[in-house]
């Protein structure tokens, strides 16, 4: 039986979500986009209510311990970009371009800055910009000063469009790393070719899956579910992540048994578990923290795309691994 709760984006609306699936005694909650998770965190964690996947937006979720995600958010997407514009483009310059959201710019300066210098950058320059910021042109001629090697740009949803289209316009050659996001299939099309044309992106889940591996497997059926029940969905998106909560949900729970199955033993499977399988996506281990402060993050390994002659191709070499990553250029919590 599934119990859904949206949430609006509001504060009250997630708490009042949250008391709802309390209310009605689930044993899971399975997450989706909640940027308002201030909201029902502190709910679930008073009931010892576990928060099971999602795409995780807010430190709230990142760090609580009754919630455990199987992304790297945008941490594990900032950790990818500077490790790769480092020691695969071998940049001396990099821009590193955030909103002024707490979680965004938390992971702009304390992974995607910090990994650059900790792997050699000579130079990182930061430019931030307001939350609902239309005019990216004037944010990009700022970000593009002194001709960077990289700009890594932390930008979703609506900003996704104008920051490719005003990089296009403006005439900038440097490499663009973008959030997963902005790689939608209706986003690149709005985009128009000569401007999605190079960009980067991150994504959580192989193009390329490699013989014998689960993806191999879970990539098709996740592909067959979208075309029976998807009404429209793009296969690429957040979509592919909430389906992996829910999948390893489900095996968690047919694990433990109908009759033994409680909030509490899904909480202690998954604080448990080390290298277990995951739904279309790198192993995840919830046992020790995978990014330091942020021991929700269970699996922030990434991959790496580049939008080429209409189709995204990995340039990363597999998984990019982003707990080895911040280990070596000593990243604390």
């Amino acid at each position: 039986e599934l119990d859904a709760c949206i949430t609006n984006f509001s504060v009250e609306r997630s708490q009042a979500c949250a008391q709802q699936m309390v209310g009605d005694e689930v044993v899971a909650v399975l997450g989706g986009i909640d940027i308002t998770s201030n909201g029902s965190i502190p709910v679930l964690e008073q009931n010892d209510l576990p928060y099971v996947g999602g795409i995780p937006i807010n430190l709230d979720e990142e760090r609580s311990p009754i919630s455990f995600q199987f992304s790297g958010g945008t941490p594990g997407a900032f950790t990818a970009f500077a490790s790769y514009a480092a020691e695969e483009l071998h940049a001396e310059h990099i821009a590193v371009v955030y909103a002024e959201y707490p979680p965004i710019q938390t992971a702009a300066q304390d992974y995607g800055v910090t990994v650059a210098e900790g792997l050699g950058v000579d130079e990182v320059s930061e430019v931030a910009f307001g939350l609902a910021t239309t005019d990216f042109l004037p944010v990009l001629q700022q970000a593009s000063e002194g001709d960077p090697d990289a700009i890594l740009f932390g930008a979703a949803d609506t900003s996704c469009v104008p920051v490719m289209q005003g990089a296009r316009d403006l005439g900038i050659t440097a490499p663009i790393f973008l959030v997963g996001s902005c790689a939608a299939p209706s986003i690149i099309a709005e985009a128009g070719p000569a401007a999605s044309e190079g960009r980067i992106f991150n994504i959580e889940g192989r193009i390329e899956a490699e013989a014998g591996s689960t993806e191999e497997v879970d990539g098709p059926l996740y592909n067959l579910a979208i075309l029976k029940y998807g009404d429209g969905l793009a296969p690429a998106g957040a979509g592919t992540v909430s389906f992996r909560g829910l999948m390893n949900l489900y095996a968690v729970m047919t694990s433990i048994g109908a009759e033994d199955l409680t909030s509490a033993a899904i909480i202690d499977a998954f604080r448990s578990s080390v290298d277990v399988p995951s739904f279309n996506g790198h192993p995840y281990t919830c046992a020790t923290p995978q990014v330091p402060g942020l021991p929700a993050l269970c699996a922030p390994e990434q991959v790496l795309v580049e939008q080429r002659d209409g189709s995204l191709t990995e340039v990363s070499d597999g998984w990019v691994p982003v707990p080895d990553i911040l280990e070596e250029v000593g990243v604390g919590g």
